[in-house]
Order: structure tokens, then C-alpha cells, then sequence
């Protein structure tokens, strides 16, 4: 049974996607920080050009920031939000 959506429900599930987003993103800076010292220490041991280093850690942020996001809209697939759930089904045209 599919119900009508509700800015109320809206809310529920733009709150659920913000605060898990925001908390992963902090998760994120530490992660980045982290990678950054690491990165820094290696391309100064080797002697790599700052351009290495920059597309480097470009890519780390890059795969970081998608991992981030799709374990927050996993979760909030998976979440209960009292009167209803989120769920994924097949398009009618489809299910023939």
C-alpha cells in the first residue's frame, strides 16, 4: 500500500539523511586528515611534485565522500520511521 507524502514525512527523512550526512562528514575530516599527513609524509620521502599530491588526495576525498553517502542513504532505507518505512519495489510496468 502506497501512501501520500506528507511534509511531516519529508521532514522525518531529510532529518534522518542530514544528521548521519553531517556526522559522516566529520568522520570524513579526521579520515582526510589522516590520509593527508600520510600522503604529505610519503610524496616528501620520494620527492613527488605538489600536483601529485594534490591529485592524490583528490581521489581519496573523491572515493571517501561517495563510500560516505551511500552508507547514509543505506541507512535510511533500512530505518523504521514510526508510521511508515522507505521501500524500494519494482515499477508496475516492470513486474509484468
Amino acid at each position: 500500500m502506497e501512501l501520500e507524502v506528507t511534509w511531516k514525512m519529508s521532514l522525518k527523512i531529510w532529518w534522518a539523511y542530514f544528521w548521519r550526512t553531517i556526522l559522516g562528514t566529520l568522520a570524513l575530516v579526521v579520515v582526510l586528515f589522516i590520509c593527508n599527513y600520510f600522503v604529505n609524509i610519503v610524496a616528501v620521502f620520494l620527492k613527488l611534485p605538489p600536483v601529485f599530491i594534490t591529485i592524490i588526495l583528490g581521489i581519496i576525498t573523491f572515493t571517501f565522500s561517495i563510500a560516505v553517502s551511500l552508507i547514509v542513504v543505506k541507512q535510511i532505507l533500512n530505518k523504521n520511521y514510526g508510521s511508515f518505512r522507505l521501500s524500494v519495489v519494482p515499477n508496475e510496468s516492470n513486474s509484468k
